[in-house]
């Protein structure tokens, strides 16, 4: 699935998922700006009980230490929070997910870290 597409699929199911009024553009700016700032196959921005969580796909912090995904993590929430309206919606988590297809076979393995961001 291309960026376009993986993009207006997490729109729609940010719709669809929560009480979400006038942030299309923000979200855009955040998926933007993270495209921006991470070289992966693909960035998902999804929203779960009004919690914005981001997925880095295949990035170069796949093979990095926990210490290195929290501090990315915490740095995502920062742009999180600048770009999107903290009382609508809080920042979640950020997963930082490695994936490869071969034929009819798929292998994912995912691990996810809380950003902290200071009220």
């Amino acid at each position: 699935m291309n960026k376009s597409a993986a993009f207006l699929l997490s729109i729609v199911l940010l719709f669809a998922s929560c009480n979400f009024k006038g942030n299309y553009k923000k979200l855009k700016a955040l998926n933007d700006t993270l495209s921006k700032n991470y070289k992966c196959k693909n960035i998902s921005i999804n929203v779960m009980d009004d919690k914005i969580n981001v997925t880095l796909i295949n990035s170069d912090f796949n093979d990095s230490s926990d210490e290195v995904k929290q501090r990315e993590a915490d740095k995502i929430g920062q742009i999180v929070v600048s770009l999107v309206n903290r009382d609508t919606l809080a920042p979640g988590g950020v997963a930082f997910t490695s994936y490869r297809r071969s034929g009819i076979v798929e292998v994912s393995n995912s691990t996810t870290f809380k950003m902290n961001v200071p009220k």
